[in-house]
């Protein structure tokens, strides 16, 4: 006697997955990880560019200005500082500065060119300043003069220097008979070549003496 097949009864709404063994299951490869390509540097913007661009024109534009400023701010300065100890340097008596104007003008006339030939100097005519010391300056102001031109004449034809010396003021201090004090504010321009020039402002007491009825340089005592 055959033992009939029993049926499994269906539940409605469920469904029946077929079932897989692990032999049968496909395994996944992993993803490879991407290689990172060169680095490229970000563009610097136009905008940037010009910006720096134009910074650097603006300080190369200012820079003559503000020397010339700083010159002309050092030349106000020294005038005023002149006028205001004129007024108590001339408070003396027996100052003939005070009471004669043609032996003041002449004073100051030759001090003022004989300051400008002697602290002047031309590496093509070295013999033109070795001239005006002679010429200009007597007593202790040649000794002093030599020591302060050391530096100057050291190498001056191989760097083809040149200075220029300018007397921005000057005034009598005292005068008495044939001896002279004066204070003066002098400019020293430096130039060697092709470079730009180099101003050296100075301050000094000059002594002056008469001889033979010219005013010659007697001693220098700079600030």
């Amino acid at each position: 006697m055959t033992t009939p097949k029993r049926r499994i009864p269906k539940v409605a709404g469920t469904r029946t997955r077929p079932t897989t063994t692990p032999a049968e299951e496909t395994p996944q490869r992993p993803s490879p990880t991407p290689r990172p390509g060169p680095l490229k540097p970000s563009p610097v913007p136009e905008g940037t560019q010009d910006a720096r661009q134009a910074g650097k024109q603006r300080v190369l534009t200012r820079l003559p200005l503000v020397l010339s400023l700083l010159a002309l701010l050092f030349t106000a300065f020294a005038a005023w500082s002149f006028v205001e100890w004129r007024s108590l340097a001339f408070a003396g008596n027996g100052n003939q500065a005070l009471v004669s104007t043609a032996e003041s003008s002449k004073v100051i006339g030759q001090v003022t060119t004989a300051l400008e030939k002697t602290l002047s100097y031309d590496y093509s005519k070295p013999d033109a300043n070795a001239q005006a010391v002679k010429d200009y300056l007597i007593g202790d102001a040649v000794k002093q003069h030599e020591e302060s031109f050391k530096s100057v004449k050291a190498g001056a034809q191989d760097k083809k220097r040149v200075v220029t010396a300018t007397v921005r003021a000057i005034g009598i201090k005292q005068l008495r008979g044939d001896h002279a004090e004066l204070l003066v504010f002098v400019d020293q321009q430096l130039v060697e070549g092709d470079a730009q020039p180099i101003l050296g402002p100075a301050q000094a007491t000059i002594g002056a003496t008469q001889v033979d009825g010219n005013w010659k340089i007697s001693g220098i005592n700079s600030k």
